[in-house]
Parts: structure tokens; C-alpha cells; sequence
């Protein structure tokens, strides 16, 4: 028994029925080692399978297994139980489970009662108003054991989360408690801790307050009050009742109490409800926090306060920290002199770099705010002021955390590190005046950048790819200059100054970046020099990931020239087959966009023969990459994405090689225009690659917006060429190709900046369609030919999802009847099937960029009878990841004999903005319908 409760057979395509019964087996053992094995593995099951008749049947088991085995077994059961608190609301039998859990907590062992009890936390969510659950609670807060009496207070405290009525019953026991002389301080501190649940009504409300409240003067020990403050400040949060009563009393608390501990909790609470409740704020309150600043010399309290600060400024309160006159339209304001604002910017010199840092999160937000405000219309130069302001401070603290770093070393403890708050401001900071700041704070920002860039070189590594990306944010503000694109490349060439590979990789991307925003630029001039300090890469001695993430980038930003250089030297660096064959795609991939880029334009115009053999060439490099991509795979899933692009491409560029060749016919023939019959198909080939590339779009529901926005931009690229055609070929009445999605009405990047969305190659379809919409009259071949050379010689991005090997969003399906391996469900024509289907929504660890509204759910039945297919869709709703629904399927009529009716049940997902996006999951099994009046099913 126990070998076949090995661990490794629990894996996504194991038998579930199988398996469920081995566990369900293995619980009946005579063995203690066997059940705490299968009680062990259930959490994994459930994992895998979740399904609601797999865990009400295994819960059934397992309290019944709890009731009659000894306080061992039932502590494995409490183990498994709390590893499944995501699968408890899908038990039907709620009543019965636990009415065999809770039979166990009238036993006289202590133990068993406090098991019990924990257990019986769990699954406070579902049971949240259970009369017998909360009698056993409350008689638990009774218990003179100690453990007893913590298993209490921590199934009191789920409840109270959870049920209003139990909060109202164990009001007075819990005040009671607190205010017991013969109880310790520290389970004093676990009762009061409790108070923070008490959200879920006005009375409720009401009436634990009263009871914090004189707590707090009865008992002003300082764990008391920062505990009853903490709970006090959760119920104000939660319910946004008494939010101002409860900044009187922290503001108090912080103005009055001298223990630093208590300072701190109340600008904890602080900070929490200028995070929830800002609309609530006061010039009071702002004038406490600010107090902190100048009043103690304490870090911690500084840092609090700054964030409360940092809070307020990314809300509507921020005008509380702004002059007043801006709010009167006055012009007598100072530019940028306002006491608050200057004292945080006196903070950005301050020797601990976490009271640095938060104070330019607070001037960053506030930039922020007044950039894409009113203010920058009204008051521009306060505007330009305070950018300014925001970006000294971020200069002084980053060249605080620089001789920091270079005095402490790499691996000192006191080496600073920028959190995630401050790089993120940073960034939205050189966002907003990308579009709303004027000449004078994007001038503050050019210094900032270029701050940014000396500090990437200066300091450690750690640090330097921290701000690579506030730098490519600043980049991407300020747009192109000769100066930024010198001074990077210095950095990136000379020899006096030794780079850690890894900062090396993200100037390469800022510089490959910013030389893509350039508005002319000579291309074969910027490859040189992306691929000389590609080359540099590989000679300083970085490893063979950093020069492969450094191709990679590359190639998501167009540069492949300088991709397949820095590949082609990698390939010989590697051991595993799996990583030889990746290369070598990856090469190939590059190399055909790299042939394809090349202008094939002559002198006299676009040679034909030219851009011929590039597209052929192409397109065979792309076809060698498939076969790589198929040899480096791991399994079938593997590499699907990466072999379904590859061979979209390849198909796209065989079509466009197409189109030439009958354009070349074309001008060899009499009239010198296409026949009807190769006008037709080539317009069909394109309307389906343009569908093909919307479909592999659509076939992945984590796909980036990056990796989005390249797969449209393709498919803009396909649609441009076709209605170029179109304006040049024979008349048509009818057409496949859809409408183009980009007209000539887009409105143009501002003068010496580009948008996000501006690349090169969106630059030149857009022209494309300037051209088709404007220009009046038939167009001729050479249009179509100066189109395809055009659109194919500017280089294409490849999609980050591309490189990247995370586990998808999957969609597990079942369904009820289900026939065994090799059984036929057998039924009477003219009768009804009733059809279940559950799924559960499998999502990856990590974000993804958008959330399940609902599935699209469909049954398609298919047999000799009807031609055409007979389709059912339904929608239903995600709740925690798990949708069922159900079909009554009306089966066709069979006079006599039988008939086969295949079933297929598709799932798709549907995201919030109603979006359709395919889960490539599917299910089928076959049904036989027979001629008889009463047919037997099995």
C-alpha cells in the first residue's frame, strides 16, 4: 500500500478516480503510518483535482476518520485541513462534516478538545453562523487549560472575522477577559487583538469602541494601547465609520504620549487611513504628522511620517499639502516655496537613506498630482518647481545610496537597497511629464535622467539594475538627443570604466531603446554600434544567461542584427541539448529578420527580385527554427507559443514572397495587372493570416501588453499590405479583409518625443495608411511593391512571451457522465442527456495582466445525421477559480438501428472588458442512440 501512495504519481494527467480511491483505501489501513500518508496527500489531490464530489467525499472520510482515531491521526487531519482552506466552500455536506467534527469536542481529554477547536476555525467562512460551532468556541474561552485556551481565542478570532452574531455573543466575554486581573498580559494583548473584527454593523461598532476606549485609560500599558490602537484603526478602515474620531485620537496619542512605541502604532494607524479614508484629512491632522519631521530625531517615527505624507500626495488630500493660494487661482503664490514641501526636501539629505528615500516618494507624488492637474495649466512655473524639487531629491538620495554602497560593499549588511515604492514613483514620475509637463520639467527630468545613468555606473551592481529602469522611463520622457546617445555610448565602449555585465545589459536595452525613438535615423550606423557593444558583452566576461538576456532584448526591441551576432557565440557555451536547439532557433529567428530587414529599394526603385529572395530567404530560416523549436521541447506543451509563431511568420513571409512573384508576372503580361483568380486568392491568404494572427492573440490569456501590442501591430502590417493590393488590383464587389484599425486621423507623437506605442514599424504602417486613405483613384503595382518593401525592411519586434517559459492559466474540466476507457454511453433516440460540467481555473504564482469575468462554455454535438453541428453555449461565472453548470442535451430521433453522436465540451475565458480569449482545453466522448423506444444507459 504504501508504494502506491508514492507521492511522484500526483501529477496533472494522473487518474483521479483512480487515485481517490487508493487515498479512500488507504484511510481504512490497519496501519497508523499508511492513514497519516493518505491523510497527508489529500491537500495535493485537491490541488489537482478540484472538483466538489472529490472533497465532500474525502471530508466525509477524513471526520470520520478524525471522530475515531487518536489525537496523532487528528493532528495530521488539522494539517491537511488547514492546507486545503481554499477547497472547504465546495463541500456540500457542510452539516455532516461537521456534526462528526464537533462530537469530538465533548471528549474530557483537553487535547482533543483544543484539535477540535482549531479544526473547527477552518472553517469559519463556511460555517460562519453554526449555533454549535460558536457554544463550542465559547465554552473553549472558559477552559482552564492553557491549550485549550488557545485553540479558543484562535477559533474566536476566525469567527469574529466572519459571523456578526458570534462577534455580539462573545463581546462581554472578551472585554471580561481583558480586564481580568488573573489574566497574563500576553493573552490580554491575543483578546484585544481580536477587537479589530468588529466591523460588521453600526451596533457592533458602537459598542466595541466604547469598550477600546476605556480600555485604553483603564489599562495604558504600551503593548495594551498599540494593540487596542491597531484594532481601533482596522475597525475605522473597514467600515469608514468614526474615521474622524479616530484620527482625533491618534493625532492625541501622537502629540501627547512620549513612548516612541506608541508614536510609532499611531502613525501606523495614520498611515492606514490615509491610504483608505484621505477624503477624511484635516490641515489639522497634516500639521501633526509634519510636527514629526522636525520634532525627533527617532528614524523610524521620520520615515513613518514621511509615508503618511507619501500617502496623502497620491490621493485627493494631496491639495492639503499644496499652498493654498493654488486653490484660489492667485498669482501671488511662490513658485515651489511652500513650508511643508520644503521641509521634505530638506529630509532628501538626511544621513539615513530610508528617510531620503521616503521624502522623495513624497515630492515624486506630489509632482505627480500637480503635473497632471489643473495646476500645471494654471500655475506652470509652480509646476516646473516642484518637478524640479522632486528631481534633486531623487538625485541627492541615489547619490546617498551610491557612497553608501561604494564605502560598504557588495555584501555589507548596511549596503541601501531602493524599495519598490520609490523606483515606482520614480518611474510614474518621468510617465506623467512624458505627456502633461512643459519644457521646463522635462528639463528637470533630462537631469534627473542623466544623474541616473553616472549613479548605474558608479554604484554596485544590486543597485544599478535597480534604476536601469527609472533610467529607460526618463529615456523614453525625454526622447531622443545626440548627447544621451554619446554619453551611453561611452559608457558602454571605453575601457576606463569596468561595468558588471548585468548593468551592462540594461544600458545596452536603454541605448537600443533611445535609438529607436530617434525620429531619422541612420540604421545601418545604430546596428554598428548596438553590435560593437553587444561584442563587448561577450569579451568582458559576463556569463552566457547575461549575453542571452542581452539578445533577447535586443530582439524584442528590433535590433537582430546585433541579436544573431551575440547568439552565434553562445552555442558552444552550452551542454544541455535543450539549450543548444533553443539557441540555435533563437539564431535562425534573428537571422531571418535580419535578411528580411534589408532595404531592398534601389536607385531606379524597389527591385522586385530583391525583396523576392529576401522574403524566401526568410521564410526558410523560420521553417529550420520550427525543427529546432520541436527538438529543444520538453514535452508537448512546451514551446507551443514560441513553434506557433515561428510558423505564422513563416507563413507570412511565404505569402508576401507570393504576392511578388505574381506582381513580377503581372508586369510581364500583356495588361500588366493581376488576373482576377490570383487577386482573389492572395487577398483570401491575407484576410487569413490577418485572422491567424488574431487567433494566436486570443489563444494565450496571459499574453503582456507588450507582446499584445507586436501580434496586432503584425496583424496591421498583413492588413496594410492587403488593402494596398486591394487599391491596386481589379474591381471587387465583395471582399474577406477585414477593415483597417488604424486610420489617418491618429494624432502624432509631440515634436522630438514618441509614445510607448510609437515604433519604427508602427511609424511606417501608419504612413502606409495615410497613403491609402488620402490618395484618391486606382493604385498601381509599384505601390504595392514600395508597400511590401517598405513594411517588411522595417524591423519587427518579437513579442517578449516569446522568451518567457512561465506555467500558463489552465483550465481543468469535468464531466458527468463520464464513460470509462472504452465504455459507449448508450441511450433511446429522441430522448434527453443531461450533461454537468465542472472546471476549476488553474492560475500561475506569479501577476498576470488580466482578470476572468466568466467562461464561455459550449457542447457541440456531431453525427452522420445533421450535416451541420448542433452547438450549446452557456456562460458562467468564476467563483474562487471553480464554475459548473449544466445541459439537458435533446439527442436526435433513430428509426431503427443505431447512431453514433459524438460530444465535444469547449471552455474559453472571458475576461472583465468582455474580451474572448480560447483555453485550448477540451473534452469529448461519444454517445450511441438507438432506434429502440428505451435505451439502457451504462
Amino acid at each position: 500500500m504504501a508504494g502506491l501512495l508514492r507521492p511522484s504519481r500526483f501529477h496533472p494527467g494522473a487518474n483521479q478516480f483512480a487515485l481517490h480511491a487508493e487515498l479512500e483505501r488507504a484511510l481504512r489501513s490497519t496501519s497508523i503510518g499508511v492513514r497519516c500518508q493518505a491523510v497527508a496527500l489529500f491537500p495535493r489531490l485537491f490541488d489537482l483535482f478540484p472538483f466538489p464530489v472529490f472533497i465532500n467525499s474525502s471530508f466525509l472520510k477524513l471526520m470520520d476518520l478524525f471522530r475515531e482515531s487518536d489525537n496523532y491521526v487528528r493532528v495530521r487531519i488539522l494539517k491537511a485541513t488547514e492546507a486545503s482552506t481554499a477547497h472547504l466552500d465546495k463541500i456540500s455536506n457542510l452539516d455532516e462534516v461537521l456534526r462528526r467534527l464537533l462530537s469530538v469536542g465533548h471528549s474530557n481529554d483537553p487535547l482533543a478538545r483544543a484539535i477540535t477547536l482549531r479544526t473547527v476555525a477552518c472553517f469559519a467562512m463556511d460555517a460562519a453562523e453554526r449555533k454549535d460551532a460558536h457554544h463550542t468556541v465559547l465554552n473553549g474561552l472558559r477552559a482552564l487549560d492553557n491549550t485549550e485556551a488557545a485553540a479558543a481565542l484562535h477559533a474566536a478570532d476566525r469567527f469574529c472575522e466572519t459571523s456578526p452574531s458570534f462577534a455580539e455573543e462573545a463581546a462581554d466575554t472578551l472585554v471580561q477577559m481583558v480586564r481580568d486581573l488573573e489574566i497574563s498580559m500576553r493573552v490580554k494583548i491575543s483578546v484585544a487583538r481580536i477587537f479589530r473584527h468588529a466591523h460588521h454593523n453600526l451596533a457592533l461598532i458602537q459598542r466595541y469602541q466604547a469598550a477600546s476606549r476605556s480600555l485604553l485609560t483603564e489599562i495604558p500599558t504600551s503593548a495594551v494601547v498599540r494593540t487596542l490602537l491597531a484594532a481601533t484603526t482596522n475597525v475605522a478602515a473597514r467600515s469608514l465609520v468614526g474615521v474622524q474620531q479616530q484620527l482625533e485620537l491618534l493625532v492625541q496619542y501622537l502629540e501627547t504620549d512620549l513612548r516612541l512605541v506608541v508614536k510609532l502604532a499611531a502613525l501606523r494607524g495614520l498611515l492606514r487611513l490615509a491610504q483608505v479614508a484621505p477624503h477624511e484629512w484635516r490641515h489639522a491632522h497634516v500639521a501633526a504628522v509634519r510636527s514629526v519631521l522636525g520634532a525627533t530625531q527617532h528614524s523610524p517615527a521620520v520615515v513613518l511620517a514621511l509615508r503618511v505624507l507619501g500617502a496623502l500626495a497620491h490621493s485627493p488630500a494631496v491639495t492639503l499639502l499644496l499652498p493654498d493660494e493654488l486653490q484660489e487661482a492667485s498669482d501671488t503664490v511662490n513658485d515651489g516655496e511652500h513650508p511643508l514641501l520644503s521641509e521634505v526636501q530638506s529630509c532628501c539629505c538626511a544621513d539615513d537613506s530610508r528617510v531620503a528615500e521616503a521624502s522623495c516618494t513624497v515630492l515624486c507624488n506630489v509632482a505627480i498630482e500637480v503635473v497632471g492637474g489643473v495646476v500645471a495649466s494654471t500655475h506652470p512655473a509652480f509646476a516646473a518647481a516642484v518637478v524640479g524639487q522632486a528631481a534633486g531629491g531623487v538625485c541627492n538620495t541615489v547619490a546617498l545610496c551610491v557612497a553608501r554602497a561604494q564605502s560598504g560593499g557588495l555584501r555589507s549588511p548596511d549596503t541601501p537597497t531602493l524599495t519598490g515604492n520609490f523606483l515606482r514613483s520614480v518611474g510614474a514620475l518621468a510617465a506623467a511629464c512624458q505627456t502633461n509637463a512643459s519644457a521646463a520639467a522635462i528639463a528637470h527630468v533630462t537631469q534627473m535622467e542623466r544623474e541616473l545613468q553616472m549613479a548605474v555606473v558608479l554604484c554596485e551592481p544590486t543597485l544599478a539594475v535597480e534604476l536601469a529602469g527609472c533610467v529607460q522611463e526618463c529615456t523614453r520622457a525625454c526622447g531622443h538627443s545626440v548627447t544621451k546617445q554619446q554619453r551611453l555610448q561611452h559608457y558602454l565602449t571605453t575601457d576606463e570604466i569596468v561595468l558588471d555585465p548585468r548593468v551592462r545589459v540594461e544600458l545596452l536595452a536603454t541605448l537600443a531603446t533611445l535609438l529607436n525613438q530617434a525620429p531619422v535615423a541612420d540604421r545601418a550606423a545604430s546596428a554598428t554600434l548596438i553590435t560593437q557593444a553587444a561584442g563587448l558583452l561577450v569579451v568582458s566576461g559576463a556569463t552566457w544567461w547575461d549575453v542571452l538576456t542581452a539578445a533577447q532584448r535586443l530582439m524584442c526591441l528590433g535590433w537582430h542584427t546585433s541579436a544573431a551576432s551575440a547568439l552565434a557565440q553562445l552555442e558552444d557555451k552550452v551542454v544541455s541539448d535543450h539549450y543548444v536547439w533553443w539557441l540555435k532557433a533563437l539564431r535562425l529567428v534573428a537571422e531571418a529578420e535580419d535578411r528580411i530587414g534589408v532595404d531592398a529599394t534601389a536607385d531606379q526603385g524597389p527591385s522586385v527580385r530583391v525583396a523576392h529572395s529576401h522574403l524566401f530567404e526568410g521564410a526558410h530560416r523560420y521553417s529550420q527554427a520550427v525543427g529546432c523549436l520541436k527538438a529543444a521541447r520538453h514535452n508537448t506543451a512546451s514551446c507551443r507559443f514560441q513553434m506557433a509563431y515561428v510558423q505564422l511568420r513563416a507563413d507570412t513571409l511565404e505569402v508576401l514572397g507570393n504576392l511578388l512573384s505574381a506582381v513580377k508576372d503581372a508586369e510581364c503580361s500583356d495588361d500588366g495587372q493581376l488576373q482576377r483568380h490570383t487577386f482573389s486568392t492572395l487577398t483570401t491568404e491575407l484576410a487569413t493570416l490577418a485572422a491567424a494572427h488574431d487567433t494566436l492573440r486570443r489563444s494565450y490569456f496571459d499574453i503582456d501588453a507588450h507582446s499584445d501590442n507586436v501580434l496586432k501591430l503584425n496583424r496591421d502590417v498583413v492588413l496594410a499590405i492587403g488593402h494596398a493590393l486591394l487599391a491596386a488590383g481589379p474591381s471587387v464587389t465583395a471582399t474577406t479583409l477585414p477593415p483597417l484599425l488604424h486610420g489617418p486621423n491618429t494624432a502624432p507623437p509631440p515634436p522630438g518625443r514618441v509614445t510607448a506605442d510609437s515604433t519604427p514599424l508602427r511609424r511606417a504602417v501608419d504612413a502606409i495608411i495615410e497613403k491609402i486613405h488620402l490618395t484618391d483613384g486606382p493604385k498601381s503595382l509599384d505601390f504595392v511593391v514600395q508597400t511590401v518593401c517598405d513594411l517588411t525592411s522595417t524591423p519587427t519586434a518579437v513579442p517578449p512571451i516569446f522568451f518567457s517559459h512561465a506555467t500558463p492559466t489552465v483550465v481543468q474540466i469535468a464531466v458527468h457522465p463520464y464513460p470509462k476507457a472504452g465504455q459507449i454511453v448508450t441511450i433511446a433516440s429522441d430522448s434527453e442527456l443531461v450533461l454537468r460540467v465542472e472546471g476549476f481555473v488553474r492560475r500561475p504564482p506569479h501577476k498576470t495582466p488580466r482578470q476572468i469575468g466568466f467562461m464561455e462554455v459550449s457542447v457541440v454535438l456531431t453525427s452522420k445525421a445533421h450535416p451541420e453541428p448542433e452547438v450549446v453555449s452557456r456562460r458562467v461565472t468564476v467563483i474562487k477559480k471553480f464554475f459548473s453548470t449544466s445541459f439537458l442535451l435533446s439527442m436526435p430521433t433513430v428509426e431503427t438501428g443505431e447512431l453514433p453522436v459524438e460530444v465535444n465540451i469547449t471552455a474559453a475565458y472571458c475576461d472583465t472588458d468582455g474580451n474572448e480569449w480560447a483555453a485550448n482545453t477540451q473534452e469529448k466522448f461519444e454517445v450511441t442512440l438507438t432506434g429502440r423506444s428505451q435505451g439502457k444507459r451504462r
